[in-house]
């Protein structure tokens, strides 16, 4: 089936439309209409301490950024004793 270079943009923009409201719907879903950060929303559903909830999360995602900046640095590493 071949696509006439007419019809490629209109059916782009509605291929991008499409995946814009499924994400909407998904980050919609998420939220599920209550307010409060993650960490409070774990809190109030296990009967945990708010506080405590979000040290692990922040511990968490300081170990990725750590573990991340390291593979970066890693890269440029390796991309440098290439040349």
């Amino acid at each position: 089936m071949k696509i006439s270079k007419r019809l490629m943009l209109p059916m782009a923009a509605i291929a991008l439309l499409g995946a814009s409201a499924a994400g909407v719907g998904v980050v919609s879903a998420a939220t599920d209409g209550q307010p409060g950060t993650l960490a409070q929303r774990i809190a109030t559903s296990f009967n945990l301490d708010p506080a405590k909830v979000q040290a692990v999360i922040d511990e968490s995602h300081k170990e990725r950024h750590q573990k991340h900046a390291a593979d970066h640095e890693a890269q440029d590493w390796a991309k440098q004793k290439q040349h």
